[in-house]
């Protein structure tokens, strides 16, 4: 499966408030000891000029083999003078991009030679070169999971019934937000909300439609520009579509973990609000609830990490429609899409809260087969067969 058995790595990781970013960071380092790739990893901030971390760097090509960097959301910027470590030493870099590229490149500013990303939506994939990103370096890459816990709890044991780990924000009408938030641009405006249908339909990528929708207006738009409408728009309808379920979920109480405003809370009372909690209390309420929702409709042709992570503690899973996931059988019916008609989603978490047998009959099978499928150990794979092709092939090794 891997091409040489001396494989190093040195993975970079920020650390963040909640530590999403670092548990998946730290997840990814795990999962290549278990394929025998040898990682360190480093948690910091900006760029690395450090004496520590020169001879880091330095130790990756200390022994004959391949050997990669690996960073998350391409943050770190390895400078050698006037020149980059990728390139200056032939160590590849390869870059999780954890969201779409457009939140992405502005901060970019150091894209080796020797550089791949991940992508984690197909359709991203699709635009790389709107961001000035090869086609042929970039990898589908969408987000994965750890281990699962080797010993899983029942059903009776689980004390949160349904969990929604995110934050959300006031959605107001939307032709009332179009003139808000673009009240000078009237093109832009009446294309998003000739789209409103589009954006809104789950068989549908936001981002592709937002493409279409300006590219429609006949208007240029920088990188830049592009990223900060797209922002906007998929804050929106994430929003949107939180504010959306939840208030469809009536006969059942949700325990939400995110930053939520009290206006919002006054209009749902039915359910509970733990406020922002860390990503370590957020996995352990994973490992405690029956069934988890994951409100993402910007990944609907891709992975977002609580929809894995959730099946690795052994939570049944109600996502967005995703054609990635609906592709993944043997998973089902552990893996549930919200139905188009909200109005049977009450029904549909009933049905499972009160059959907590079948929920345990199902959880050792479906959680083999998220190893199997999409744990990091799998999303690691093509990383791999990519930079191999790219680059270590390309160089003399000793195999």
């Amino acid at each position: 499966m891997l091409p040489y058995s001396n494989i190093k790595c040195l993975v970079f990781a920020n650390p963040t408030p909640l530590a999403s970013i670092d548990t998946m960071a730290f997840d990814i380092a795990a999962a290549m000891r278990r394929l025998g790739i040898g990682s360190r990893i480093m948690m910091c901030y900006g760029s690395l000029d450090f004496d520590i971390i020169t001879r880091l760097l330095y130790d990756l090509t200390y022994h004959s083999g391949p050997a990669f960097v690996l960073d998350i959301n391409g943050r770190f910027d390895l400078i050698m003078g006037s020149s980059n470590f990728n390139d200056e030493m032939n160590v590849p870099k390869f870059s999780f991009l954890t969201d779409n590229p457009s939140h992405l490149m502005p901060r970019i500013r150091l894209r080796p030679e020797t550089w791949m990303y991940g992508m984690v939506s197909t359709e991203h994939l699709q635009y790389c070169n709107l961001f000035g990103l090869k086609e042929e370096k970039s990898v589908f890459f969408p987000h994965g999971g750890p281990a699962p816990l080797l010993e899983q709890r029942l059903s009776q044991d689980r004390d949160i019934g349904i969990l929604f780990a995110g934050n959300i924000q006031e959605a107001p009408q939307f032709d009332e937000w179009v003139h808000t938030v673009f009240p000078n641009s009237p093109p832009l405006r009446e294309a998003f909300l000739n789209s409103f249908e589009d954006f809104c339909l789950p068989e549908k990528n936001i981002f592709s439609v937002l493409i279409s929708a300006i590219q429609d207006t006949g208007l240029q738009n920088e990188p830049e520009e592009l990223a900060k409408i797209f922002r906007l728009i998929e804050r929106y309808f994430i929003n949107r579509e939180r504010i959306r379920i939840l208030s469809a979920i009536k006969e059942n109480q949700v325990t939400v973990y995110g930053k939520v405003p009290a206006s919002l809370e006054q209009n749902l009372p039915h359910h509970r609000f733990m406020g922002e909690q860390h990503f370590v209390n957020v996995m352990g309420a994973m490992g405690r609830s029956k069934i988890s929702l994951n409100i993402v409709p910007s990944f609907r042709s891709g992975g977002h990490e609580r929809m894995f992570y959730a099946l690795a503690y052994g939570s049944l899973l109600i996502t967005d429609k995703n054609a990635f996931l609906h592709e993944d059988e043997k998973i089902n019916p552990f893996v549930n899409f919200f139905p188009e008609n909200l109005e049977s989603l009450d029904s549909l978490l009933t049905d499972w809260i009160n059959n907590p047998k079948r929920l345990d009959n199902l959880r050792p099978d479906a959680v083999d087969q998220y190893y199997r499928r999409h744990s990091w150990e799998q999303r690691l794979i093509p990383v791999i067969e990519g930079l191999d092709k790219l680059y270590w092939s390309k160089l003399d090794f000793k195999k």
